[in-house]
């Protein structure tokens, strides 16, 4: 999915370069930008697999902000790097590799990663003003950003650690399974972090732990639907 990736970056920039947009332009951009993405991926040809990725949205979807309408579709590419997190688009369209199911170890593993992804576009995090200039909204390859902006970015992705440890937990999964994850599979901070495009691997764990720790005491149930999905991928 390179060269989406690539494309991505230029036409957020290219079809967005306004002073404001609106919700309703939000979400046609975003859509706009899912049909370009579905004419360079592959679909993951399973109704019962796809049911559970849009059955797990929907249970975190009314714990975010402003009602986005999401839009969950299950691919077969990679997305996301080593953390096969979803691609995401303004006004709610969200692709979710396979890779991630794949990935993940348990339920709570996998809701984490799509509820990060979901908490993206949640607090708006492709609108980006540079100093008194146009809005314009930023996607794709995240390593394609310039240098200037990279702090910015890291700083998104600690806002949506936050705002999806809230989300699982109303939702009732176990929001540890975040931290989980990251701390398994994101590659450990480089000596040049300042380049980095995520917060360092063991900072971004210990802040999603100590975020957890201030949540209201529940316990969190689990269900066999993940195994039984797991096993499914594996028939493919």
């Amino acid at each position: 999915m390179r060269f989406f990736s690539c494309l991505a970056a230029i036409l957020f920039v290219g079809t967005a370069s306004v002073q404001d947009r609106s919700r309703d332009k939000e979400i046609a951009l975003g859509q706009q930008l899912a049909r370009e993405f579905r004419t360079h991926a592959t679909p993951f040809d399973d109704a019962e697999v796809a049911a559970y990725f849009r059955d797990t949205a929907a249970r975190l979807a009314p714990e975010f902000p402003d009602g986005w309408p999401y839009q969950v579709e299950v691919v077969r590419e990679n997305t996301g790097g080593a953390l096969h997190e979803p691609a995401t688009f303004p006004g709610g369209p969200v692709f979710v590799s396979v890779e991630l199911l794949a990935e993940a170890r348990n339920e709570a593993e996998f809701a984490g990663i799509l509820a990060h992804a979901m908490a993206h576009i949640a607090d708006r995090h492709g609108r980006v003003q540079i100093g008194q200039g146009p809005i314009v909204f930023m996607g794709g390859d995240s390593s394609l950003l310039p240098l200037g902006m990279r702090p910015a970015q890291r700083a998104s992705e600690n806002r949506a650690d936050d705002l999806a440890e809230n989300a699982l937990s109303a939702a009732g999964y176990d929001p540890a399974g975040l931290a989980s994850y990251l701390k398994r599979v994101q590659p450990p901070a480089t000596p040049n972090q300042v380049a980095a495009t995520l917060p360092g691997r063991e900072q971004r764990v210990a802040a999603i732990l100590a975020a957890i720790a201030k949540l209201p005491p529940r316990e969190y149930q689990t269900d066999d639907q993940f195994a039984r999905m797991q096993l499914l991928l594996k028939a493919h």
